[in-house]
């Protein structure tokens, strides 16, 4: 159940100390303000009365992807016992509307690829992670995004937005030598930042002060150590990209590594209400880490010239949940995590902010999916959807209008191994109308008897009666009508879905 939010008198009442810290941009120094009254003034004082979509004119877009947590991570869901720190986060939520039944791929490339393309795994081939070293003895394969097949949202958005990628990309391999200019290639004009996890699978937190960093534009990339701490130099290259855009439209993919291990203590001055060490546990580190990313985003957000930010949308989501090391100790015996189709690892935090928005404040119980955002990138934009995403759903509507129908009618998560299109040694997915959700978990989930027959391996669950996944249906009594008359439409879903691959 979404927490209540206490909307304009909780925003201007909180008024946090943030990083005052200057980004490398073109202009005057920015001040440093409280986060809500900027919202306030950039998009409460408005007139919340939308005009008609021939009307609309092309808006900036800042779409901020976080790293491997879940909703249980922020306290505007209500779920965790022990959620982050997310002041400016949840000054966002309250300036606009949080997705309550929001659901994104099983790991971090195929949610990516999801909402670079607006087409799911079965279309894009990236069903897992894509190694950018050492492909050829990966279990995951040298198969990338390929970007023959696709009109990605960049590229939909040419002609009136100019495009910056910023923060992990994680969606090409090195070995071909065009994997540095992979990022270009897809339709962005810039991109600054990391090809994959920081450290690739070092177990280093130094790892997010002195990385390995990408820069890289239609002239070409190069290289270099950067040692600036990750979070905060992701931030400071989207300010500078979106300072030197003027009055021209943009559209900013911000993806923070943080909170991907390696678990570390972040600056202190970016952590003040977690104060965690080094020698903290994994969990608090990673909130630690989440408290950081939301003080740069509350920086980056209060850089913005009032004119710009006056029509900007901000969308925030997380890739997928967190890994069985974030979580406290000791772990049950079922460990309902990343990267398995449970509900805590692809039920995901989606929260969204911006100009024109009706009736801020509010929870929205609509299905939406990662592969959405790319319908709704190019509306707000002003650009019509190209027939190359046929699985996006753009999600618009719900901004507008507090009482507009669902659009979406189920939600499907699915994980696959190597890259491409098969043979596969692993396949696990996930199909829900939000009620009941039908699952193929194996490898590292549980494992069903799924009643024999074609159910073989399969678990279905009653999400209303059992939102934590504990009552296979599959392995209980005989289903009832009900529960047989949904079991069907999801397989049916399922099928249509998987069918691309054909």
């Amino acid at each position: 159940m979404l927490r209540p939010l206490l909307l304009l008198g909780a925003l201007l009442a909180w008024t946090p100390a943030l990083r005052a810290t200057t980004p490398a941009v073109a202009g005057p120094a920015p001040v440093p303000v409280a986060a809500p009254a900027v919202l306030q003034r950039a998009w409460l004082d408005e007139p919340r009365v939308p005009a008609p979509r021939a009307e609309r004119q092309p808006d900036n877009v800042l779409l901020i992807i976080g790293d491997d947590f879940a909703r249980e991570a922020m306290a505007i869901y209500g779920v965790g016992e022990n959620p982050a720190h997310t002041p400016v986060l949840d000054a966002i939520a309250g300036a606009g509307v949080v997705f309550e039944n929001a659901y994104s791929q099983m790991v971090c490339s195929p949610t990516r690829a999801a909402m670079l393309t607006g087409r799911h795994a079965a279309r894009t081939g990236i069903g897992t992670s894509v190694p950018w070293k050492q492909c050829q003895t990966s279990n995951n394969g040298c198969f990338e995004l390929d970007l023959n097949e696709s009109v990605t949202l960049p590229m939909a958005l040419r002609g009136t937005h100019r495009s910056g990628a910023f923060g992990k990309w994680h969606l090409s391999t090195y070995r071909d030598g065009r994997g540095w200019m992979h990022p270009i290639d897809a339709g962005f004009d810039w991109f600054l930042g990391a090809k994959q996890n920081l450290g690739g699978s070092a177990a280093d937190p130094q790892v997010y002060f002195e990385w390995e960093k990408n820069v890289a534009s239609r002239d070409g990339a190069h290289q270099f150590t950067a040692r600036n701490y990750a979070t905060t130099d992701n931030v400071d290259d989207a300010l500078q990209f979106i300072e030197r855009q003027g009055q021209q439209p943009w559209f900013t993919w911000l993806a923070f590594n943080a909170a991907h291990t390696p678990f570390h203590a972040p600056p202190a001055e970016l952590q003040p209400l977690t104060q965690a060490t080094p020698e903290s546990p994994n969990s608090e580190l990673q909130r630690a880490m989440i408290e950081a990313m939301d003080t740069e985003i509350g920086r980056l957000l209060t850089t913005l010239r009032p004119a710009v930010l006056k029509r900007t949308w901000v969308i925030f989501l997380a890739d997928n949940g967190p890994p069985p090391s974030s979580l406290p100790l000791p772990l049950p015996a079922v460990v309902k995590a990343k990267p398995n189709p449970w509900e805590a690892n692809i039920h995901v935090p989606m929260i969204v902010a911006g100009p024109g928005l009706v009736a801020p404040g509010r929870g929205v119980e609509h299905l939406v999916h990662v592969v959405d955002v790319y319908a709704t990138v190019c509306e707000l934009a002003g650009r019509p959807v190209p027939e190359s995403a046929s699985d996006s759903v753009s999600f618009v509507d719900y901004l507008v209008d507090p009482s507009a129908p669902a659009r979406r009618g189920v939600s499907f998560s699915e994980r696959h191994r190597p890259n491409g299109f098969g043979p596969y040694t692993l396949e696990q997915w996930a199909v829900t109308d939000g009620r009941w959700k039908l699952g193929k978990y194996g490898a590292g989930g549980i494992s069903p008897g799924g009643g024999g027959g074609p159910l073989t391996g399969l678990s279905f669950y009653d999400l209303l009666n059992d939102p934590d996944e504990t009552i296979d249906l599959l392995n209980g009594p005989p289903l009832s009508p009900e529960q047989e008359s949904a079991l069907q439409a999801l397989l049916d879903e399922r099928d249509a879905i998987l069918a691309a691959r054909e």
